[in-house]
């Protein structure tokens, strides 16, 4: 059995850009869990620091682009009762954005023109529940968790459905690794899975770290080191069990850094920084 209160030597720390529903708020933590930077944000899921250290984040109802002194130089809006769950920056300088009530992927500039769309297709009515986060791959397809129905679909540009993954209860994240492996998060744990459908690595929650209390894992990123972070949705101190909202694990499971839920909670997603709060320079897949 592993111990959640494995810490690696000299101790991990990191500081991280996250979100909080609980708090509505994206906001900068440094490595000794003191905030110093936060921005009023109702329900944000998707968020990332660009390089130029500017911040895209999601809302209920859109994506802005805002940079370190808070003002808002560009954002993308939807009307209710279609939500944006989901951003990405491209390469290329442009946005996806997934769009559920509409059910859709797009790309978008700076000008806010629409450059490609994706139509999508799910048995779930309720815009909320139809998927989380969607990403391109670097091959150009789209990996997408629909959430409601246990299902993440990956599609081709044309909108061609090419794969159906192994299914999974709430699947909130999918990203695809170099190896051609996708890391795939959902409720009770994260699964690996190579070009043939087969696990080759699995963290479950409830079994692998009994002391933490079990949330759904929802952000996810695979670090140079082969360890594993991510964002343990809605967990929370109950009886013996901690609340932590964020974890970086081994491969063989062993935590090695962890962030208290307390006073932050409904964690979704976040992204690892440098010291003084600037995007790292290695690739760190999310």
């Amino acid at each position: 059995m592993n111990t959640p209160h494995a810490i690696s030597s000299p101790p991990v720390s990191h500081a991280f850009l996250g979100t909080s529903h609980a708090l509505e708020m994206i906001y900068l933590m440094d490595r000794d869990g003191k905030r110093q930077w936060e921005y009023p944000v109702p329900a944000p899921q998707d968020v990332w620091m660009l390089p130029d250290g500017h911040i895209l984040t999601t809302w209920r109802h859109g994506v802005k682009e805002l940079t370190p002194a808070k003002t808002v130089v560009w954002e993308y809006t939807v009307e209710a009762p279609n939500e944006v769950p989901a951003c990405q920056p491209l390469p290329d300088g442009n946005v996806m954005i997934g769009i559920v009530g509409e059910c859709r992927l797009v790309e978008v500039n700076r000008r806010g023109e629409t450059l490609h769309e994706v139509r999508l297709a799910t048995t779930e009515k309720t815009p909320h529940a139809q998927f989380r986060m969607c990403r391109r791959t670097p091959a150009g397809t789209y990996l997408v968790p629909f959430t409601a129905e246990g299902a993440v679909r990956e599609y081709d540009r044309a909108g061609r459905h090419l794969r159906q993954f192994p299914p999974m209860t709430l699947p909130v994240c999918a990203v695809r690794l170099p190896d051609g492996n996708t890391l795939i998060t959902g409720s009770g744990g994260i699964s690996e899975i190579d070009g043939g459908d087969r696990v080759v690595w699995r963290l479950d929650l409830a079994a692998d770290f009994p002391d933490i209390q079990a949330g759904i894992p929802a952000g996810v990123q695979r670090l140079p080191n082969g360890n594993t972070v991510f964002c343990n949705w809605g967990s929370r101190t109950h009886g013996h069990q901690r609340g932590v909202s964020i974890l970086e694990v081994t491969p063989d499971k062993h935590v090695v850094w962890q962030v208290a839920a307390d006073g932050l909670e409904q964690v979704a997603q976040c992204q690892l920084l440098t010291p003084d709060l600037k995007p790292r320079a290695e690739l760190v897949l999310r």
